[in-house]
């Protein structure tokens, strides 16, 4: 993100909400955006799948806002996924 300019946010924080102790990848709490990072290996089993998504209903329910990048996307596409997430940070 350094390489980017983009500002930094908080890794592997702690977010309570309701009654759970979420723990995203990256977050920026004043603009209540997460971000997380995929890969195929941990989030490629049913559990994962259910658990994500609930997890992203429960955000967006919250007023959070949540975006989710692979890490080809990461690996491949960084001037994109940077771009958009500057877009997400206003």
């Amino acid at each position: 993100l350094d390489c980017f300019g983009l500002p930094r946010g908080i890794l592997n924080g702690t977010l309570p909400l309701r009654g759970k102790l979420l723990s995203p990848d990256c977050m920026w709490p004043e603009q209540k955006l997460i971000v997380e990072l995929d890969s195929r290996e941990v989030h490629d089993t049913d559990r994962a799948f259910q658990g994500d998504r609930l997890r992203d209903r429960i955000l967006l329910a919250e007023g959070w806002r949540s975006a989710r990048i692979t890490w080809a996307q990461l690996r491949d596409e960084p001037d994109e996924g940077a771009a958009d997430l500057r877009r997400l940070l206003g």
